[in-house]
């Protein structure tokens, strides 16, 4: 009898051994909050330092801004706007629920930013720099300021050229066919999966082209390089 508790007992201890530095194994994080003005990570102010994980929710207010980096690379808001972010294999997704989202991606890890139904992704290993800001319900502005960036939306994949900014209208797929885009908005965008826009239930217009990699677009993108700005 004293036998068998013995090794009851073992079998307990033993296996209390094996299970529990896997319940006390660290959780890595995605990211570092690198600069925060006006804004929340989770339940609680952003400070610089703070480590982001998987799941947390990023917030900012009506005057604040969020850089977050990652790897190499970093994920920011702009003011009054408001994002989750989760886990992809070596690198970062971000969900934005409302406002502007971008990233600065130095190809060496996978970031991609989900805005409605839509998904933008780098599309090269070279330095990307774009970003999202969503205007309504199936109603977004994507802008690429630097690099080659690729969207995908109901199934499509269009490539977006550097220094453009266009105008993107979700439609679902039941919703009938999508209208021919506004030639006099300017060119379509080079598509890569698609016949032609005529049909598609995503339409681009757009809306700034060259111009926008200068001034506003250039500001920005210094400004998610700068690990000075307090």
């Amino acid at each position: 009898m004293r036998t068998l508790v013995r090794e009851c007992l073992v079998a307990v201890l033993t296996a209390g051994l094996v299970v529990t530095p896997a319940i006390g194994a660290p959780v890595s994080s995605l990211g570092m909050v690198v600069q925060a003005q006006d804004a929340q990570l989770g339940a609680a102010p952003a400070v610089g330092g703070a480590s982001v994980y998987a799941g947390d929710s990023l917030q900012t207010g009506v005057g604040g801004s969020m850089r977050v980096r990652v790897s190499a690379g970093q994920v920011y808001l702009l003011a009054s706007s408001a994002a989750t972010v989760t886990s992809v294999e070596k690198g970062i997704s971000a969900t934005l629920n409302r406002g502007t989202a971008g990233f600065t991606s130095t190809g060496s890890e996978p970031m991609e930013i989900h805005a409605d139904t839509a998904i933008l992704r780098p599309n090269s290993a070279a330095t990307t720099h774009a970003q999202v800001t969503v205007l309504g319900p199936n109603d977004l502005m994507v802008s690429n300021y630097r690099g080659a960036l690729e969207l995908e939306a109901n199934g499509e994949i269009f490539s977006i050229p550097e220094n453009t900014a266009y105008h993107v209208i979700l439609q679902a797929p039941d919703s009938g066919p999508g209208q021919d885009q506004d030639q006099s908005s300017g060119p379509p965008p080079k598509m890569h999966g698609v016949k032609s826009v005529k049909g598609s239930h995503t339409i681009l217009v757009l809306v700034g082209a060259a111009a926008i990699g200068v001034g506003l677009g250039y500001g920005i993108y210094r400004w998610t390089l700068s690990p000075s700005k307090p």
